[in-house]
């Protein structure tokens, strides 16, 4: 990972063309987001600069959108369906189950930094309910014991 000085340089030319301020702010933390993996704390102040706002408004932006972080997204994205049809055949206890194993909540990352939790709205497998994505691959008719197996998979990598 780049230093802070070199994170800022990049956080400045990531969010060079953005000329509306607060108005592009999702905008903005999306892009760096997308860039780096996740908005680095030491580069809050470089986009609140450029967003004419204060630092504290640049962080409550980020807490109020599940999908950004400031902390490093971990070595594998777990995704658990959460549409009907998933939670319907368990999708909601599976959620729980993670959240508990990995003692983490959703849009979290391990303090290994080892796997991310999330959930997702349909994966387009729902005769195989319900379904879990590791890293791009779905996984159908999703228990908790076999939930169990592919998280220490998962942190065995």
């Amino acid at each position: 990972m780049p230093s802070n000085p070199e994170l800022s340089d990049i956080v400045k030319t990531v969010i060079a063309n953005f000329n509306d301020g607060a108005k592009q702010l999702a905008d903005m933390l999306q892009a760096v987001q997308n860039k780096l993996g996740y908005i680095p704390p030491s580069t809050v102040p470089v986009i609140a600069e450029k967003a004419s706002i204060s630092r504290p408004e640049v962080y409550k932006a980020i807490e109020l959108a599940p999908s950004l972080t400031l902390t490093p997204n971990g070595d594998h994205k777990l995704f658990i369906c959460n549409a009907d049809n998933c939670c319907m055949q368990g999708g909601i206890q599976l959620m729980e189950h993670a959240r508990q194993t990995l003692g983490i909540r959703e849009f979290q990352t391990t303090p290994d930094q080892k796997i991310r939790l999330e959930s997702f709205h349909c994966f387009g497998n729902c005769s195989m309910s319900p379904n879990v994505m590791v890293d791009g691959r779905v996984y159908g008719m999703m228990d908790k014991r076999q939930l169990d197996k592919l998280i220490a998979d998962l942190k065995s990598r």
